[in-house]
């Protein structure tokens, strides 16, 4: 019964674009994604950056413009039952030691290939002149499609998704609203975020103001009774006038008075949900999970922002979790509707949407759909 219950909310909560929306996919190019070089199979993976032991590990180069050169190991653990597709797993902050927390013996169990990624010295900052978060995540974007063609094979047959934590959940969300995530994720979980939906609200003084979430009115939420108010800004996330290391300016900063107009302009260059990104998804799924209060941070108003800006054909949800042992432990949460824990009804949502919603190929640019068509062809 308790099985039933979670599909039903699940389903429930899927929302999907409506008709006629259609029209606005593929009008805005992605940017380029780098490039991957030296690919390495390393003897054994890193210690104390939570790999297995048992996981072949890979070491690799990435260039991408407007960032210095960086390494980015990943893992690959097979599962004993039969192949049903693959999922990535990214960790919070810049992304330097991989992340577990339960899921991956769940995913394996359910028969996923999983690739756990970490960057040696992390996603961003970009290191190259005034930093810019939506030039640092061509990183993740370039790793992503280079896992995706290499490791998954371009195969449309399989699901191929992505599970990133906090700073991971945002290089998912820069990957699908800037560099062309649509094209070949077929489904993604983002716990604790996406940060950095709008990076102007996040850095800019006076403080943005507070935002509710899951508010009545929307369909992507269908927790409304357990709605909150959440905050975009970092004014209680971060020390004041921080961050410049990530957004090229000081973030949040009194002491300067009013944010300068030449801060804003390039904070608004880096925002994730933005009119010069993609934001009509026609194949990729997409939800977030959120810690509601008292223990919670900046991913509640960065979050919402994202999903009430976002509209996807495959459907995207925002999940509110209760009880968070910390401000962005999704997993030792509970999910109110069902009493389940963050872990398990997250990672049962991400089996039941990890499927292949690639091999209808209909009305889309993608190359990879273009070459899977002239193989069945």
């Amino acid at each position: 019964m308790k099985l039933a219950i979670s599909i039903f909310l699940f389903l429930s909560y899927v929302v999907a674009s409506q008709p006629g929306e259609s029209e606005d996919f593929n009008k805005i190019a992605p940017l380029n994604v780098g490039e991957v070089t030296n690919p390495i199979n390393l003897p054994a993976c890193p210690t104390g950056k939570g790999f297995r032991a048992n996981a072949t590990c890979t070491s690799v180069d990435i260039s991408c413009e407007n960032t210095v050169p960086t390494t980015a190991v990943y893992s690959i653990l097979e599962p004993c039952t039969a192949f049903k597709g693959t999922i990535t797993l990214l960790s919070g902050g810049s992304g330097t030691s991989a992340f577990d927390n339960g899921y991956v013996d769940i995913y394996l169990r359910a028969g996923f290939r999983v690739i756990q990624m970490a960057f040696v010295t992390g996603w961003n900052p970009a290191g190259v002149g005034r930093q810019n978060l939506k030039y640092s995540a061509c990183r993740p974007a370039t790793l992503y499609r280079y896992l995706f063609e290499t490791v998954h094979h371009a195969d449309l047959s399989h699901g191929f998704c992505t599970h990133g934590h906090s700073g991971g959940a945002a290089a998912i969300g820069y990957t699908m609203t800037w560099y062309g995530g649509d094209d070949f994720m077929d489904y993604v979980l983002m716990s604790a975020g996406p940060i950095f939906s709008n990076v102007t609200a996040a850095c800019i003084y006076p403080y943005a103001e507070d935002v509710r979430v899951c508010p009545e009115g929307q369909n992507y939420c269908g927790q409304t009774c357990e709605s909150f108010i959440g905050e975009p800004s970092f004014k209680n996330t971060r020390p004041a006038c921080t961050l410049t290391e990530l957004t090229g300016y000081p973030c949040v900063c009194p002491t300067d008075g009013p944010s300068s107009q030449e801060a804003i302009e390039w904070w608004d260059s880096q925002n994730m949900v933005s009119p010069k990104a993609q934001s009509r998804f026609q194949f990729t799924g997409l939800s977030s999970w959120l810690c509601k209060p008292p223990t919670t941070n900046v991913h509640t108003g960065q979050a919402q922002h994202f999903a009430k800006h976002i509209r996807a054909l495959n459907g995207h949800s925002e999940y509110l979790i209760s009880s968070c042992a910390g401000a962005e432990s999704v997993w030792n949460g509970v999910f109110s509707p069902t009493g389940e824990s963050g872990l398990v009804y997250s990672s049962r949502v991400m089996i039941e949407s990890c499927t292949p919603k690639h091999k209808d190929c209909t009305n889309s640019n993608s190359k990879y759909c273009k070459d899977f068509l002239d193989e069945l062809h």
